[in-house]
Parts: structure tokens; sequence; C-alpha cells
């Protein structure tokens, strides 16, 4: 059952970031699924698992779609870069995350206001603002002391930051869309490890 319920969370994120189930649709999703169950008709775990296989993206199609998201609530976007670093570090159980939102913040690398990132188009900007690739985990304090400036002060900050990942955003040599792209589809083959199915 315990990992019934870890494919659950792995079920949940792949759905989300696909985006062809919202939070109602998913919830009428493991609704009908725990109908079936309460039912009789799915009597085992592996049951369930297979039930749920017709819905869930397959591990291509989440990488896929992991590589092109956007997501723009920051809680979510937080879980994720924070279950991600938890990958790399090798942590057994990555998406188990206590939530310290006090502790780590979200810091958009392209920040949101666009006074030191004029040579961005606009709708660059725009496509690209929330991608997971532009997002990066800081502590409360660096993370209001660099506020929107440009890349290349914010690069020190980065690199002296615990998590990993943002170490490494840290390590590009400046910061647009090709490096937004490039950082989130390494997120992506990191995905698939994070919340298997």
């Amino acid at each position: 059952m315990a990992k019934l319920l870890v494919l659950a969370v792995s079920w949940s994120v792949r759905l989300l970031i696909a985006g062809t189930h919202g939070t109602g649709p998913l919830e009428g999703l493991y609704g009908a699924t725990a109908q079936k169950t309460w039912a009789g008709t799915l009597k085992t775990a592996n049951a369930i698992a297979q039930q749920m296989e017709k819905e869930v993206p397959n591990d291509a199609r989440f990488e896929q779609d992991f590589a092109e998201a956007n997501v723009s609530t920051s809680k979510l976007a937080r879980y994720y870069l924070r279950a991600l670093e938890r990958t790399v570090r090798n942590d057994p159980e990555p998406y188990f995350v206590p939530n310290d939102e006090l502790v780590i913040t979200l810091e958009h690398v392209m920040p949101e206001d666009r006074k030191y990132w004029r040579s961005i188009p606009e709708e660059i900007h725009q496509s690209h603002l929330t991608r997971l690739g532009n997002l990066v985990l800081l502590k409360s304090k660096p993370n209001s002391e660099i506020g929107n400036v440009s890349f290349n002060v914010k690069k020190p900050y980065l690199v002296a930051a615990e998590p990993k990942l943002t170490q490494e955003v840290g390590q590009y040599p400046d910061w647009g869309k090709e490096q937004i792209e490039k950082q989130q589809r390494r997120l992506a083959k990191l995905a698939v490890r994070t919340w298997p199915i």
C-alpha cells in the first residue's frame, strides 16, 4: 500500500505537468479509481496501477512535457525544484519534501521586472518567465538581496547557494532563452527519476 501512495504522488505530478488533468479532473480520476476499488473491480495495488497507467503519461511523454512546462503556482514550483534537488543529492525518497517555505524561496533568474533585462524580447520574457528552467531555490535573505538585478550580479549568489541545481545555473556564462531551455531539459531528465511509475 505504501508503494501505491508513492505512485499516487508520481501520477499527480505527471498529470499536472502534462496539463491533461487540472485539479478537478484529477480528483475525478482518483475518485473513479477509488470507486472501482471499493466496488471490488480493482482488488490489488497492481490492478490500481494498471488502471492509472491508461491516464498517466509514460516516461518519454512526461520528460517531453516537463521540458516545456510553465509553473505559475509558486508552491508547486518550489515543490518540484526541491524534489528534483533531492534527486540530485541521491535521496531515496525525493518526492517527500517538508514544507519550510519561509527558509527556501523561489527565485526567478530572469526576473518579473525587466528593468535590467531589456535585451530579452518581451515575448520570450512572457513565455519563459515561469518555466522551471528559469526558477531556482534560494534562502530568503539572499533572494531578497538580489531582487531584479542582472544575471552577472546574481551569479555569485547562485553559485554560493546551497542547492546544487541553483549552483548549476550560476555556472552559466549568461542567461536567456537557450539557457532556460537547456536547464529545463536537464530538470526534465531528473523528473523521470524523481516521480517514477
